[in-house]
């Protein structure tokens, strides 16, 4: 609920900016603000004391396992004295003095010294003056020392007052005096030279009408007493308090002062216990503001625990559930959704159209509205939300309006509210054919109205005084020239020509002519962006600017005849573009997939603005662009936005940026250092990630800032650090880091290296030369012994070549001999058959025997998986042709075990040796190979059903001699195993 009796440039459109635990401020009860020498805003509450820096909240609190800690963690007093020391009333443990830079912290209390001589701890108040006196207001008790001094002077009773000191406020009046208010007792006035009493004021004394003065705030010469009825502004003469004027404004009746604060506009602000009191001095009109939670980035809690104003010109206002800030700078913004109360809440505005002076239709998903943009009421239209969405609506005369929706097109008649589709077909007929189709705009040409269509039925023009409607589509014989017939937008340039702008085409039409003279489309390549869906068109004068969705603003030469573009990489808000509103010949205005950019076409440079601005919110939609009296209008999500160009809104370009914090790990160990002020910083050797903290301190545009950094001799270009404001270097060498830091600046100016800081990474002691050349040494050892090794390995290698060579000659050789002799006796006829059969079977082992000796030297089939495949290969097709069955398996923990060249040959010539005997001399129906794991190695056996035999009658053939040699060439053993109808075994173990 806003009460407005004045309202100065100042206060209008007020945006509340809300802190609290999803922005990481992590407390309930937020006492008081305060903001330190270099710009940052530090925040007293009950769970820790808080640093902002625009982007985040740093927190320092008791028991954090740091070695700077708080004593306590309630803290319901702050002051920052000129000295850069942030003084804290740690509840009942004393006073926490913190260095503002380092973070490092000394305790006047529990945990200090016990020569401060305080009656307790338990500190409500602190005041740090100009001249670094401390003042205190404890439980029972006022104290108060030089800087130099350790012990307090003390007041633990004043004259007249029966009941126990409360101390109400410590304030400084003038240059030399600080006040002290004592609550049902009065105010006590000190000489900050000599600490001194010089005045007092009774409570029921004249000088404030016997009420209890809340709050003193100093502005200058002057200084302004709250009550709970009154202010009074007065000076000090002669140390002593005298009041120039008393206000009582009829806002600030019946209510609970707690905070007061003058701005630079001649404005006071008090809080209070049920909201906010504006009052200007010069006028004496003011203003009240009241919580509401449904509106957005409004007041959220009434409760006002104390007010601040920082030196950007940001009120900031301490409640009793959450941290929010206002700035007090012109806006030129202001957001209409519907939220205010009586208003119908605008879900999704598609198009604005003027109604009068004063207010505005708009067209949206749920219905058709009107929204007086004087006083922000908005109301829908009884019976439109039954239309489906309402794409656009036209004045044809002064009481019939044309709607065009999903359902169809209807006649509105604003003084009757009537919406009829029979009362637009019985006063124009002719409007029969297409009353149930759907156009987005239209444009106006004297009497004749140009329609586009989104329904793929092209440009319609209708002439209200003949009554008749021609329709102009693509693949028609009445085309007109169009090539799409699927229209998103028709815009006139300063020749007039109306553009059609379509999915792919921008169609140049003559409406004297009713044709199209010129088409222009870009072509999407790797010089040009990928530009479809145009929405809308603005000409410049020599360039006609299209809106696009996704290549974000291309520009057409009327002159050149070519294309220049401006999108993301030149500051742009976001590619996805809807609408172009000029501000003036150099500047216009656009809305976007992600906020709004005001953008100078001629230098290219954007300034963007975002929900956080005081827009509605941060997505528009495609005609939801118009210009009304000095405003420029933007639709989309959750209603439309005003920009005044009447208030000309000064961006904050003036504002300190800092690397205020470096986080190391070292050795599993994390590390930080507090600085404001970087040189070059020496990091233990084993530091190998490191995180730099950056701060821009601008808190009502922050969400703009950009940072950017680059590390010399690693980056050419600067890389973005995203949101975090936070620059992370991990899996770092020893070693020096000189990064340098820029940002862009709300209004788009990027400045490079804007900070510096040089990062040196100590080596290890096995970093060092001498152990480097140690490592060369044992290297290059190394080395030398590998290539012994490898010279071995050839070596070894050419022995199982050799080997391989010799088998080849010996079997091969010989088969091939037999060959030869059998199809020599075949060509002179003796035993012909026979002998061909003998040498077709001899060149099947040949064959058999070459592929062997292929396998055995490819380095890819080197695991016993291979040796089992390549078993199968054999054993399978020459058990079927003895009708036997052959099982051959490996257990899976031996499957991808490697073999070496030798252990590969010996083990299949072995395997494959068993195999035959058992098919030529077992008479078995089954032959069965398993591999299994001996240790490091394996073992096999091949075993059979068949016939068996006296192992120890039978004489040790070649066959069984061959293959233990083969077993000890490997290391390995042949052991069999039989007896007669109990089948063979024969074992291949590990020696």
């Amino acid at each position: 609920m806003l009460l407005l009796f004045y309202q100065s440039p100042a206060q209008e459109n007020l945006l509340f900016k809300t802190y609290s635990f999803a922005q990481g401020l992590n407390s309930y009860n937020i006492f008081k603000t305060r903001q330190d020498a270099f710009g940052f805003i530090w925040v007293a509450t009950q769970d820790g004391l808080f640093r902002f820096n625009g982007k985040s909240f740093e927190v320092l609190k008791s028991n954090i396992g740091s070695e700077n800690s708080t004593m306590g963690n309630v803290l319901s007093d702050l002051e920052i004295g000129n000295d850069n020391k942030v003084y804290t009333a740690d509840y009942y443990y004393g006073i926490d003095v913190i260095d503002a830079v380092t973070w490092h912290v000394d305790y006047i209390g529990s945990a200090g010294s016990a020569a401060y001589k305080l009656p307790n701890y338990w500190i409500e108040k602190v005041y740090v003056d100009k001249e670094l006196n401390l003042w205190l207001g404890g439980k029972g008790f006022i104290a108060f020392k030089r800087k130099a001094d350790k012990a307090f002077m003390v007041l633990d009773n004043l004259p007249g007052l029966s009941e126990s000191i409360n101390v109400n406020f410590i304030k400084q009046v003038s240059a030399n005096m600080v006040a002290i208010g004592v609550l049902n007792y009065g105010i006590l006035f000190y000489n900050t030279s000599n600490l001194q009493q010089s005045h007092f004021i009774k409570l029921h004394d004249d000088v404030f009408t016997g009420m209890t003065v809340n709050d003193i705030y100093q502005n200058g010469d002057t200084a302004f007493a709250i009550t709970n009825t009154a202010i009074f502004k007065g000076i000090m003469t002669d140390n002593k308090w005298h009041t120039v004027i008393k206000y009582t404004p009829t806002t600030l009746q019946k209510l609970l002062t707690t905070s007061v604060v003058h701005d630079k506009r001649n404005g006071l602000w008090i809080g209070t216990n049920a909201g906010i009191v504006y009052f200007n001095t010069l006028t004496q009109q003011s203003v009240a503001y009241k919580a509401d939670k449904k509106r957005s980035n409004w007041l959220k809690d009434n409760y006002i625990n104390h007010l601040m104003i920082d030196n950007q010109d940001n009120l900031w206002i301490s409640t009793f559930n959450l941290l929010q800030m206002v700035s007090l700078k012109t806006n030129q913004f202001r957001s209409y959704s519907g939220d205010l109360a009586g208003s119908d809440y605008m879900e999704h505005i598609y198009s604005l159209v003027p109604k009068n002076k004063t207010a505005i239709f708009c067209t949206g998903t749920d219905g058709l509205y009107t929204t007086n943009l004087e006083t922000g009421s908005t109301k829908r239209i009884a019976g439109s939300t039954t239309l489906g969405l309402i794409h656009h609506i036209e004045k044809i005369e002064e009481n019939c309006w044309l709607v065009s929706a999903d359902k169809g097109m209807f006649a509105y008649d604003p003084l009757t509210g009537q919406l009829s589709m029979e009362r637009l077909i019985q006063k124009f007929p002719e409007w029969k054919e297409c009353s149930n189709n759907y156009f987005n705009t239209a444009y106006r040409n004297g009497d004749t109205w140009y329609w586009a269509s989104e329904e793929r039925e092209g440009l319609v023009k209708w002439d209200k005084q003949s009554h008749t409607l021609i329709k102009f589509k693509a693949g028609t014989s009445r085309n007109g020239g169009l090539t799409e017939n699927h229209i998103r937008n028709i815009k006139t340039d300063r020749q007039g020509f109306l553009w059609v702008l379509s999915d792919a085409t921008l169609s140049k039409f003559n409406m004297q002519k009713d044709s199209v003279e010129e088409v222009l489309y870009i072509k999407n390549n790797k010089n040009a962006p990928n530009a479809s869906l145009y929405f809308d068109m603005y000409d410049d004068g020599s360039i006609l600017w299209f809106a696009s969705y996704g290549a974000g603003l291309c520009g057409y030469s009327k002159k050149d005849k070519d294309w220049r573009f401006i999108n993301e990489q030149n500051g742009l808000c976001n590619n996805s573009v809807y609408s172009i509103l000029p501000e003036n010949d150099s500047v216009f205005w656009v809305s976007t997939n992600m906020g709004l950019s005001r953008v100078n076409h001629f230098t290219k440079l954007c300034s963007n603005y975002f929900y956080e601005d005081g827009l509605q919110d941060n997505s528009f939609d495609e005609k939801g662009g118009l210009v009304f009296e000095d405003k420029l209008l933007f639709g989309g999500i959750n209603g439309f936005t005003a920009v005044d160009l009447k208030k000309q809104q000064k961006l904050n370009d003036d504002f300190p940026v800092f690397i205020h914090y470096v986080e190391y790990y070292a050795n599993n160990k994390k590390f930080s250092i507090r600085k404001l002020k970087w040189d070059k910083i020496y990091l233990p050797n084993g530091t190998n990630s490191i995180e730099v903290f950056l701060s821009a301190l601008t808190f009502s545009e922050n969400h703009k800032i950009k940072f950017s950094y680059k590390i010399e001799g690693i980056h050419k270009d600067y890389i973005e650090t995203g949101n975090s404001n936070s620059i992370i270097l991990n899996a770092l060498d020893y070693g020096e880091y000189r990064i340098s830091i820029g940002y862009r600046k709300p209004n788009g100016v990027y400045i490079s290296d804007a900070l510096q800081i040089t990062i040196y990474i100590q080596p290890k002691w096995y970093q060092r030369w001498w152990f480097r050349l140690l490592v060369f040494l044992v290297s290059a050892g190394i080395i030398y012994a590998f290539y012994r090794y490898r010279l071995a390995q050839i070596k070894k290698q050419h022995a199982i070549r050799k080997n391989i060579a010799t088998d080849l000659h010996d079997d091969l050789g010989s088969t091939l001999n037999s060959v030869k002799v059998f199809t020599n006796l075949a060509i002179s006829g003796i035993k012909q058959e026979e002998s061909l059969q003998q040498a077709k079977e001899n060149l099947q082992e040949a064959t058999m025997g070459l592929r062997d000796m292929i396998w055995v030297l490819d380095d890819a089939l080197d695991t016993v998986d291979d040796l089992v495949n390549r078993l199968k290969q054999y054993a399978i097709p020459v058990a079927d042709a003895s009708k036997m069955e052959a099982a051959i398996k490996a257990d899976s923990k031996v499957n991808y075990r490697h073999l070496t060249k030798e252990e590969k040959r010996n083990l299949f010539l072995i395997c494959k040796e068993a195999i035959n005997n058992s098919i030529k001399y077992a008479d078995a129906s089954q032959i069965d190979v398993a591999i299994t794991a001996s240790g490091k190695k394996i073992q096999i056996v091949v075993s059979d059903n068949g016939k068996g035999f006296n192992a120890d009658e039978v004489t040790k053939g070649y066959g069984l001699k061959n293959m233990q040699y083969r077993a000890g060439q490997i290391k390995y053993k042949v052991v069999l195993k039989s007896a007669p109808g109990k089948g063979t075994q024969i074992n291949i173990l590990p020696q």
